[in-house]
């Protein structure tokens, strides 16, 4: 018998996801993280909670191709902020760089909730859950509680682009960003941090439409606010 799992992060504040493959000189942040970075969270949480990498493997297989949706804070408010970023020197024994870039900052209100469903060993994964501490850079600290409950409505969730509806208000204003999955036949020695052996390592690149909708705009800073997406024929 199969269960979901939802588990709500609180972020203690602004949080910070960067969008896989933009570069860190302008890094667009994302409400929402990747797919493939709940999954190897949680990985991570079992291998330094157990200290056995082991642990870490009987996870991946757990999560890898479970069931996930993503459903953003109520409202985010995304902040474009001019930050000093440390490079090593190019040239030995001199101080580290502190070129300028930009980074984007995401406010919530509310927590992000993360949906996955899965066969067995639900409670444990809950429990790893409970001990995430942070998704995306360390300076997205958060706090997750989780829970089971039954299935959860879906026209809240995150979709892959081609699992829209081919209805205008599903993409008017809304916001759309890339993000990383595992592909099929991933295994746990493609994703070992611990490995001996190069990976060498491809995740499948998606675009996804955010059921977050633009209503206001400033000079460095962007207002979304949830909205359900609709079927072809209008309705939710």
């Amino acid at each position: 018998m199969t269960e979901w799992i939802r588990a709500e992060v609180h972020f203690a504040s602004l949080y910070s996801y960067r969008v896989p493959n933009t570069s860190p000189s302008f890094a667009l942040a994302s409400p929402v993280p990747s797919p493939s970075a709940v999954r190897l969270a949680l990985v991570d949480a079992a291998i330094q909670h157990s200290g056995s990498v082991a642990a870490g493997d009987a996870v991946f297989e757990l999560v890898k191709e479970a069931p996930l949706l993503l459903v953003p804070p109520e409202r985010v408010c995304v902040v474009r902020a001019l930050v000093r970023r440390l490079k090593p020197p190019k040239e030995k024994d001199k101080p580290l760089e502190r070129p300028p870039g930009i980074r984007e900052y995401c406010h919530p209100k509310g927590p992000l909730e993360i949906y996955i469903q899965l066969e067995d060993e639900t409670e444990r994964v809950a429990e790893l859950f409970r001990r995430l501490r942070r998704l995306g850079t360390t300076d997205s600290l958060a706090h997750c509680s989780a829970e089971m409950v039954d299935a959860p409505a879906e026209d809240l969730a995150c979709r892959p682009l081609d699992g829209v509806p081919g209805h205008l208000d599903n993409f008017d204003r809304r916001m759309i960003v890339s993000l990383l999955e595992l592909p099929l036949g991933a295994t746990f020695d493609d994703v070992n941090p611990y490995s001996a052996t190069p990976r060498g390592f491809k995740y499948r690149q998606q675009f996804w439409v955010l059921p977050l909708v633009r209503t206001q705009r400033g000079q460095n800073w962007t207002l979304y606010e949830r909205a359900p997406f609709v079927s072809a024929r209008g309705s939710p």
